[in-house]
């Protein structure tokens, strides 16, 4: 980020941070509304709004990251997770990322031979599910990684034959999964093309991945 000018004995710079849109709200305290100059305090109607503009987006499909500042002092080298908090909402970041239209019917092909396709996906249970809809793949049951963390592996093991979408899921989650679905005898290959996907990659009976993987995957 470049510094601007000192131009006065005190300034205050913006510190700038991007992530989960449902985690930044709920650290920021006040927001920016497009045409006002004045921050708006983020109270609990205004956090409703935003909720539901991010639902919305989700929900056609969209990726969104939510982006929020605080001020901090001219001579601060770095951040910490104590700066997040009291921060300003700005915006909505939307990313749209189409499936392949050859996608379906690789999808219907392996259903056809007798392969059963499960989604273990970062992305929030409406985006996945917009995605699903696109390709027509159905949907038998959902678990996020919220409620894979409170499951032990035993329990995890017990749903996942008639789970077909895991959403928002951790790199240590897919290997949970992974590994379950072995333990219950089935024969598991995963796609992967991240550096997260590695361990998941190594612990499926069939590692899959694309020729613009990273190195690693």
């Amino acid at each position: 980020m470049e510094r601007l000018p000192l131009l006065m004995d005190e300034i205050f710079l913006p510190l700038i941070t991007k992530g989960a849109p449902e985690d930044l709200i709920k650290l920021a305290t006040r927001y920016e509304e497009p045409g006002k100059p004045d921050l708006l305090p983020l109270d609990d109607a205004a956090r409703s709004r935003a909720a539901k503009v991010f639902e919305g987006l989700s929900a056609e499909g969209f990726r969104a990251l939510g982006v929020a500042w605080r001020e901090h002092e001219p001579d601060r080298t770095g951040a910490t997770m104590a700066d997040e908090r009291d921060l300003v909402f700005s915006r909505f970041v939307v990313f749209f990322d189409p499936p392949k239209a050859s996608a379906g019917a690789a999808i219907a092909a392996l259903g056809a031979k007798g392969v059963g396709v499960k989604i273990l996906s970062g992305d929030n249970e409406r985006v996945t599910q917009h995605v699903c809809t696109e390709l027509g793949i159905p949907i038998t049951g959902v678990l996020t990684g919220t409620e894979i963390e409170a499951l032990s592996d035993e329990a995890l093991a017990a749903r996942l034959e008639e789970t077909s979408l895991f959403c928002r899921v951790t790199p240590a989650q897919k290997n949970r999964i992974i590994l379950g679905l072995k333990h219950r005898g089935h024969v598991v290959g995963f796609l992967g093309d991240g550096i997260n996907d590695a361990p998941s990659l190594h612990n499926s009976d069939v590692g899959i991945s694309v020729d613009s993987a990273v190195d690693v995957a």
